[in-house]
């Protein structure tokens, strides 16, 4: 396994409009050569199904153990590198202030659908898939010593996928 290696490129610009609003822009593209893939590397096969634990269902009859070539279920999980992949997208956001003690902020992220250069395909939701979509907005409000927030977010649709992270040895 080799480690995973990002070339990140940003561009961003902020600008004020007024003494009231402020603008943030960014497009940015990260890099990721020698993605690692946390995989199912073997599945449970109607030969070969899983073990009975006690205490736990076992696979009802029918179908049993012959649903086991439909239902890919898995048996052992590892690591790969999967090439390269390549994550892009766009980030708005505005500070508002609209009175004195009342502002708001509003964000939009916006990220392409990652591009995986690799020889060994992949199946669908192998690869972690960030969130096409994420929107935030929120108001402040500040009077003497009493303050207040109200926000909103949105995220659409994403996969991660989860590993064990004691078990990945850490740098310091």
């Amino acid at each position: 396994l080799d480690e995973e290696t990002v070339d990140a490129y940003e561009i961003g610009y902020t600008g004020n409009f007024g003494d009231k609003v402020t603008m943030t822009l960014a497009l940015y593209q990260n890099v990721v050569q020698d993605n690692i893939d946390f995989y199912a590397s073997k599945f449970y096969t109607p030969a070969d199904p899983p073990p009975v634990i006690p205490g736990l269902p076992t696979i009802p009859v029918p179908p049993g153990p012959a649903a086991l070539a439909v239902v890919h279920l898995p048996k052992e999980f590892s690591y790969r590198n999967v090439g390269e992949v390549t994550y892009q997208g766009v980030e708005l956001g505005f500070n508002v202030r609209f009175t004195e003690g009342v502002s708001g902020q509003f964000s939009y992220t916006w990220q392409d659908e990652p591009d995986v250069k690799d020889d060994t395909p992949l199946q669908p939701l192998e690869l972690g898939r960030p969130s096409e979509h994420q929107f935030h907005a929120g108001v402040n409000v500040q009077k003497g010593r009493y303050s207040g927030a109200f926000s909103v977010s949105y995220t659409d649709d994403a996969f991660w996928q989860v590993m064990e992270l004691s078990k990945v040895p850490a740098i310091a």
